[in-house]
């Protein structure tokens, strides 16, 4: 039951009491008992109207948090794989982000005299991001039922996640990354993994991203095997499966790469103060192994009078090191 509801029972329950004892002492003071517990059963628009919004915005919000967290954290794990400069600072459309890339480290020495010598290389990834959002509205019906709101959040959630390597994966052509590695999911095995392997002996990382189709090849049979995307298998520091390859070349499948062979950079989008100011609720949720900051807002809308929400980033890609990665396609 309502808990508004539940207060309502118990002072009919306590009027009805009450009126017993006050007619015993006149029939106007029963009248006055009873018209008082008519006033407090009343609805009251404006306290119902509070507590709709209260508990619509805080409902949306737990929950929108705790998907976004379950959702992103699998879709984009592979994006630890690459030089990543996430922040959570307001970042405006097309402002370049600069991600570090150590190039040339300092000159050692033997039986030193002098221990302030030399220097590290640092140039960078310029990275231009894009605002990418997902936009959705919640009925009131829909408010009232968790579940429903669960099943909004995680659809748009994957809508974003798919945007987002989308970008991530726009500088893996062929263009910047030749020679690509030419194999079938049917035929790929541990003989390309040591090709592969071979390709990354120099990098500082060998990470690995595999489309499911590749990965798969890889289950385990016993408890003898390496567990599926483990890192350390096989070599690899880090193996991540991705699903997603339409920003790349054509028959994209994976990459075996240094770190630095490709900058990401992220922000948050800049919302107007007077905008804000109109939220019902706007906050960020970072999602864990890669710290990714994305922004979630609710608000009411004027045009429907029906609640609004959206998740957004600030987001792009750049080839780094063009030398420290190869492609996977099928053909």
């Amino acid at each position: 039951m309502n808990p508004l509801n539940k207060l309502r029972v118990l002072a009919l329950v306590t009027a009805v009491m009450s009126l017993g004892v006050a007619l015993q002492h006149g029939p106007g003071l029963g009248l006055v008992v009873l018209f008082a517990a008519a006033a407090s059963l009343a609805p009251s628009a404006h306290t119902q109207c509070l507590g709709a919004n209260s508990f619509a915005a805080a409902l949306v919000t737990d929950v929108a948090r705790i998907r976004g967290i379950t959702i992103l954290q699998a879709k984009l794990a592979a994006l630890s794989c690459f030089s990543t400069d996430f922040s959570c600072d307001p970042i405006a459309p097309k402002k370049t982000i600069q991600v570090p890339k150590a190039t040339v480290g300092a000159t050692g020495q033997t039986n030193p005299t002098n221990y302030e010598t030399g220097d590290t290389t640092l140039t960078a990834i310029a990275v231009t991001p894009n605002e990418l959002s997902v936009s959705f509205g919640i009925t009131s019906a829909q408010l009232q039922q968790g579940f429903r709101i669960e099943q909004i959040c995680d659809i748009n959630l994957r809508v974003l996640a798919n945007m987002i390597m989308d970008a991530a994966t726009t500088p893996m052509t062929l263009a910047n990354f030749p020679s690509p590695l030419i194999v079938t999911a049917a035929n790929f095995g541990t003989d390309d993994l040591s090709i592969l392997f071979g390709n990354a002996k120099n990098y500082t990382q060998k990470n690995l991203v595999l489309d499911g189709t590749y990965l798969g090849q890889f289950i385990p049979t016993d408890k003898f095997h390496y567990a599926l995307g483990e890192d350390g298998a096989y070599g690899f520091d880090k193996m991540r499966m991705n699903n997603r390859w339409n920003g790349g070349v054509a028959n994209l499948q994976g990459i075996v790469a240094d770190p630095q062979a490709i900058g990401l950079g992220s922000g948050l989008p800049v919302i107007d103060d007077a905008v804000a100011s109109m939220m019902l609720s706007c906050e960020v949720i970072i999602v864990p192994g890669i710290d990714l900051p994305v922004q979630f807002c609710v608000w009411g809308s004027l045009a429907t009078r029906g609640v609004w929400a959206s998740y957004s980033v600030m987001f792009g890609a750049a080839a780094g090191d063009t030398t420290a990665a190869r492609l996977i396609t099928s053909a």
